[in-house]
């Protein structure tokens, strides 16, 4: 499959779809809301463990393949993300195991208030570090790429610090009150971290990545479910294991199922272009390969060339050489002749003068009168 650049008509079209399909999601969850707050159920103790412990494991996979992601193709958003999903998967398998019944009886707060809590704990956590992937998509931005990578080692050490001390804090401190049912909101410290899930869902659609980007996309919908959840479906718990809670992990776990669709998608997107790429490269390392021999044999030719022509320049100037002593010799003998003429042009003025002094006067005859007879 070959990875096609879309037009601007496309991307135009693209986002429509994606808005309204926003639209919906939004419409889908004030339903389900509205249909929770009249559903009259009740939880278990159990049931809450195995949605956390499908939560950690989704958490987790997100954060491996998102660094996964990372080490493909170095973005700070991917490394950022991905450092936050192992830490918030590391805090849901700690509240996993300190709310459930082995041990809730050794830690110094009630389930009532550590189970509430220690969920705030990833939840917060999340929210901030999406927060933080906004900051570090901006400093690439405006610094560029290379300049603005932030380090790997450092996002590491603050996220790793940060998840031992919410673990230290959540184990050792005893906690507040966190179920307010005579209070409009029955969970109010649900709020502050829908308000963080807001600010960062703000700065994704700003970036306006989204409309090409399939990873931004999904994480969109990861965002939106995060903020009504807490905003609405775990702020309006009045107690634990109703169906408002119940509700609100189980949109935790479709948020983080949304997160791990896009980051998929994104490394199958990565893997095409990785193989168009091998691609392009054996195609233009054979006609590297082509153009060499065709180089070899210009080369050959070339050779075989100056060898004929030195041969014909040596055969010119045998031949210059030939030329050279004839002209002489001919050159010589017209001298000669010249010479031989002159020669014999003297010796014949020699004789003729010789001639002349020998040769005698003579008188010259009379002429005899012949007489005619008479008749």
């Amino acid at each position: 499959m070959k990875l096609e650049k879309p037009t601007l008509q496309q991307i135009h079209s693209r986002a429509t779809v994606r808005m309204i399909s926003y639209g919906v999601l939004v419409i889908a969850l004030l339903f389900a809301y509205a249909g929770a707050r009249i559903w009259n159920w009740q939880g278990y103790s159990q049931l809450h463990t195995v949605m956390e412990v499908v939560a950690s494991m989704l958490a987790l996979t997100v954060g491996i393949l998102a660094l996964v992601r990372y080490y493909a193709k170095p973005s700070n958003t991917y490394l950022i993300i991905g450092a936050g999903f192992l830490g918030t998967g590391i805090l849901d398998w700690y509240h996993t195991v300190v709310t459930s019944q082995i041990f809730a009886s050794v830690m110094s707060s009630t389930p009532e208030s550590l189970i509430p809590w220690s969920w705030d704990a990833s939840r917060y956590f999340l929210a901030i570090m999406m927060l933080v992937s906004i900051v570090g998509w901006k400093r690439e931005q405006t610094l560029g790429e290379e300049a603005g990578r932030m380090s790997a080692k450092v996002v590491f050490a603050g996220v790793g610090m940060s998840t031992i001390m919410m673990a230290v804090f959540f184990a050792l401190y005893p906690l507040p009150r966190a179920y307010y049912p005579e209070a409009f909101f029955g969970r109010p410290a649900e709020i502050g971290a829908a308000i963080l899930f807001f600010a960062a869902l703000i700065g994704y659609i700003k970036k306006r990545a989204w409309k090409i980007n399939v990873f931004e996309h999904w994480m969109i919908y990861s965002l939106i479910i995060a903020v009504i959840s807490q905003a609405m479906f775990m702020s309006a718990s009045t107690q634990l294991f109703d169906a408002m809670f119940a509700s609100a992990h189980l949109l935790k776990i479709v948020s983080y199922g949304a997160a791990l669709i896009g980051l998929l998608i994104a490394i199958y997107y990565l893997f095409l272009e990785l193989e168009e790429g091998k691609n392009t490269l054996i195609q233009q390392n054979k006609k590297l390969f082509m153009a060499k021999i065709a180089l070899e044999e210009a080369i050959i030719t070339a050779e075989k060339s100056k060898k004929n022509m030195k041969r014909t320049v040596n055969q010119a100037k045998e031949g210059k050489d030939i030329l050279e002593r004839m002209n002489a010799v001919m050159t010589g003998r017209e001298l000669r002749m010249i010479e031989l003429k002159e020669k014999i042009s003297e010796l014949e003025d020699v004789v003729a003068r010789r001639g002349e002094k020998k040769k005698p006067l003579r008188k010259p005859r009379a002429k005899k009168k012949i007489s005619t007879p008479k008749s």
